[in-house]
């Protein structure tokens, strides 16, 4: 398995012209959510939609809060100043990403493309997966052009 991963990350240097860093980092990325990937497909298929729901926003949430968060708290605490980052769309990377869960949760809750019994009761329909794989992909692309191109050219303070 881990030799497949070597050569997909081959393949995608190869034809997207990104780093072998960056292609390392998709497929740890993608290799670390294939298992919550599972486990949403799963509650969802034995009707347990909510916890579906829960478990795939819930894991990012805690990625992006504790897995990220607090090495930097950590980090800041030790040295008694602010972490600075090497390239200029870090923040602004972070904060789109972070924006998006908010509109995630916002659109669970109140955007509805059926109809629904109450204001928080809906039904998850195929054209809510197709956007939320649509806003994934072009928050890759936006990722790839912040790690690689250092998009946006003027600096963030």
């Amino acid at each position: 398995l881990s030799y497949v991963a070597i050569i997909l990350a081959n393949l995608i240097v190869r034809y997207s012209h990104i780093s072998r860093a960056t292609a390392g980092m998709t497929i740890l990325a993608l290799g670390a959510q294939i298992p919550d990937t599972i486990s949403a497909y799963e509650l969802a298929k034995n009707g347990q939609s909510d916890a579906a729901i829960s478990q795939a926003v819930g894991s990012q949430v805690i990625n992006l809060t504790i897995g990220l968060g607090f090495p930097f708290a950590l980090a800041c605490l030790y040295e008694g100043h602010g972490v600075k980052t090497s390239n200029n769309g870090t923040i602004l990377n972070l904060s789109i990403l972070l924006a998006c869960m908010i509109f995630i949760y916002i659109a669970i809750f109140f955007f509805h493309l059926h109809r629904q019994a109450s204001l928080f009761k809906s039904i998850v329909s195929r054209s809510h997966g197709w956007f939320f794989a649509t806003a994934f992909f072009l928050i890759y692309a936006l990722s790839i052009l912040t790690a690689e191109f250092s998009w946006p050219p003027h600096k963030i303070n």
